[in-house]
């Protein structure tokens, strides 16, 4: 029976990938062949994936704007209601516990 994989969870870990590389090394860091080695995938996966070095950074940008979406949610949502002015823009521009 052939392996089922989940496109979507390779081209997230791609992704991943390439905002890591662009965080420690920096945005001209991130190569198809970078992004290979940073997640053990052949060079071609990434290719499949990924037809040109501004797709693979156009979708390491919107997984970033997710994360972020997802995080401002959850704090959001764990303010007690009603949620008053002040403690909405405390949520939304505090640091997160990561930084």
């Amino acid at each position: 029976m052939p392996k089922t994989v989940d496109h979507g969870m390779r081209r997230t870990q791609m992704a991943d990938a390439a905002v890591r590389l662009a965080g420690r090394q920096g945005l001209h860091a991130v190569t198809m062949r970078a992004v290979a080695a940073e997640t053990g995938f052949s060079l071609s996966l990434v290719q499949y994936y990924f037809g040109t070095k501004t797709e693979l950074v156009h979708a390491g940008l919107q997984h970033l704007e997710e994360q972020s979406n997802q995080r401002w949610a959850a704090r959001l949502a764990a303010l007690p209601q009603p949620v008053s002015a002040r403690a909405y823009l405390g949520s939304v521009f505090r640091r997160s516990a990561a930084h």
